[in-house]
């Protein structure tokens, strides 16, 4: 993320969108308030710090359609941050998905060969079938140009098998 937003202002290009208020939800506490990942934060990304107080105040952006990376020119810093993701988090998405599906009282999943354990949370089940809806509302054309975007990155894993 640090390298994509060296080149972006945003994920998806040059406007905010859905996928940087994701982010962003998860960041600030880390980015911003917590003094020892903030000190971290400031030496070794300083363009996710500067990032997050540009999503706390979009006053004055006017977005407008060209502002978004064309799914045909993926820059390979986004497809890195999908592999990055498909390695950390699409593991626990998944298993805590499983461990929901199951009423299992805790998600177990490895992480970078470590293993990861956690308490089962339903918002993120809902947001794999979510992701699943979405994905089956596409023309097929766009699950196409999804499927070979994500292609290879572990995140292909959240989409519906027979889709």
């Amino acid at each position: 993320m640090k390298r994509h937003l060296e080149y972006h202002p945003f994920l998806m290009g040059a406007r905010p969108g859905t996928s940087d208020f994701a982010a962003y939800g998860q960041l600030p506490q880390l980015a911003r308030f917590d003094l020892t990942p903030t000190a971290i934060t400031l030496s070794e990304a300083p363009r996710l710090f500067a990032w997050t107080e540009v999503l706390e105040d979009l006053s004055g952006v006017e977005p407008a359609e060209a502002d978004w990376i064309s799914r045909d020119n993926i820059p390979a810093t986004l497809k890195d941050l999908f592999v990055e993701m498909g390695r950390v988090y699409v593991p626990v998405m998944l298993a805590n998905a499983k461990a929901v599906a199951q009423g299992a009282a805790k998600v177990e999943a490895e992480v970078d060969g470590l293993p990861w354990v956690q308490e089962p949370f339903p918002y993120q089940a809902k947001c794999i079938k979510w992701i699943g809806e979405e994905y089956g509302k596409l023309d097929t054309s766009a699950r196409h140009a999804v499927s070979s975007i994500i292609a290879g990155t572990g995140c292909e894993r959240l989409l519906p098998a027979a889709a």
